[in-house]
């Protein structure tokens, strides 16, 4: 049977031992094997004690087992009208027990009333307030028993009134500008005049009580990057280059601009634009390097932008040995291309298809006459699809000897319908221009 007893007397933050009911408690017990958790009911302090059995009813009963190394979590507060997680409890806190092999374990317990939070702050940049681990959770030592005070353990809601309040932080960020905000990871300022300021950082906790955190900060010019250009972008067509610089302009000496690493462009004013025409396929990067007037001298600050450039599917058809050949021309954008897809349509049906990551051309023999649809897609090393459909209306020679060595039986193909392929996995930015998809092309192959 189970029967493991916990107990002790409860004494005020003045260490004075309670002598009722005036304290209620409640305990919980926690297995760390696989995170289960058992409240049992809210009890009274009897003439400032307090008892309870992991074997009792209400908790885990006697027919259950515990495994060595559990935890017993005991909440304490007053007065005892209000429940556990009351905002305005007079004194609380909680104890924690290993259970290892004994029956019976007695600690003595400490209530307390609010106590300062302990404030944790760090600076960063121009300039970052970072929270590093302010907390409001309390720890000291009373009758050789560690005491506590948190908002939670084990993912269980312990004391509602230990969480931080709403507007709970209080920021002076030494130019005039105090900021009241909540509890997070991190605040940011932009300062108007560069220069040094005194912060001073303070969070409350419920009771009204506070920690303070100070910090001398000198903020510099503040130069942001910025670069702006039109997509897509394409390979072997100039594309014009926009600076979007801001922040203290002012003291911009000249700006830099490296293509892939090579230094290409130099001197610009920190607005001035630039045209470049990239011959490989890309991805390609743009290095903005900025030389402006700091407080400490003269100083860069750099910030690299990645140019993706768009593909476009695009082919040929030459005379083949036994029918047409299509040859891939397509502009490359962000390369090399990792396959080639070549397919037949006819009455709505593929009727032949092939795909290769080096199929450049391709070879197809016209099975009947009719309204063929060719179609051609590749897909780059990013997985990007482009593609593009031609139709072909193939039709019998009038007279003439085709290719099969017979009179009269041969095919023709006239071409009157040029359009470009949906893109996949691509978001479409611009439509090409139609005329470039609207091409009138009527050619003849005997057969």
């Amino acid at each position: 049977m189970l029967n493991v007893t916990f107990a002790g007397n409860i004494y005020n933050s003045n260490g004075i031992q309670y002598i009722s009911d005036e304290v209620k408690y409640q305990c919980l017990y926690y297995r760390q094997s696989d995170g289960y958790i058992k409240w049992n009911d809210v009890k009274l302090s009897e003439f400032g004690q307090y008892n309870c059995n992991l074997g009792d009813s209400d908790w885990l009963s006697q027919d259950n087992v515990y495994n060595s190394g559990d935890k017993v979590i005991i909440c304490f507060w007053i007065d005892n009208t209000k429940n556990r997680n009351d905002l305005t409890l007079t004194e609380w806190s909680f104890i924690e027990i290993d259970i290892l092999s004994d029956d019976v374990y007695l600690n003595d317990v400490q209530t307390m009333g609010w106590q300062n939070p302990m404030c944790s702050f760090s600076t960063s940049g121009n300039v970052i307030l970072n929270n590093i681990g302010t907390t409001n959770d309390q720890n000291w030592l009373f009758h050789n028993v560690d005491q506590y005070q948190a908002y939670e353990k084990y993912g269980e809601i312990l004391f509602d009134l230990m969480s931080f309040d709403i507007n709970s932080i209080n920021i002076d960020w030494g130019d005039t500008n105090i900021d009241t905000e909540n509890l997070q990871n991190e605040y940011s300022h932009t300062y108007l005049d560069a220069g040094d300021y005194h912060i001073i950082v303070k969070v409350y906790n419920r009771g009204n009580d506070y920690c303070q955190s100070e910090f001398d900060v000198t903020s510099d010019f503040n130069i942001i990057n910025g670069l702006n250009w039109i997509y897509p972008v394409y390979n072997n067509v100039s594309s014009t280059y926009t600076p979007a610089i801001s922040g203290d302009t002012y003291q911009i000496i000249n700006v830099d601009y490296f293509i892939d690493n090579v230094l290409t462009y130099t001197g610009l004013d920190y607005n001035e634009t630039f045209n470049h025409t990239f011959t490989s396929y890309g991805p390609h990067e743009i290095k903005q390097r900025i030389l402006y007037n700091s407080l400490s001298g003269t100083e860069y600050k750099e910030e690299t932008f990645t140019i993706f450039l768009e593909s476009i599917a695009s082919f040929t058809k030459e005379e083949g040995y036994c029918g047409p050949r299509f040859v891939d021309n397509s502009s490359v954008g962000n390369g090399p291309i990792t396959d080639y897809y070549w397919g037949v349509k006819y009455n709505g049906n593929i009727v032949a298809e092939v795909n290769s990551n080096d199929l450049l051309e391709w070879e197809y023999n016209w099975a009947n006459e009719g309204t063929f649809t060719v179609i051609h897609k590749i897909k780059d090393s990013f997985g990007n699809e482009f593609g593009l459909e031609r139709i072909y209306n193939v039709e019998k020679c009038n007279s003439g000897t085709g290719n099969n060595g017979s009179g009269g039986g041969g095919l023709v193909q006239t071409q009157y319908i040029e359009k470009e392929f949906p893109k996949l996995k691509v978001e479409k930015i611009k439509e090409i221009d139609e005329m470039k998809l609207n091409i009138s092309i009527k050619t003849t192959l005997m057969r």
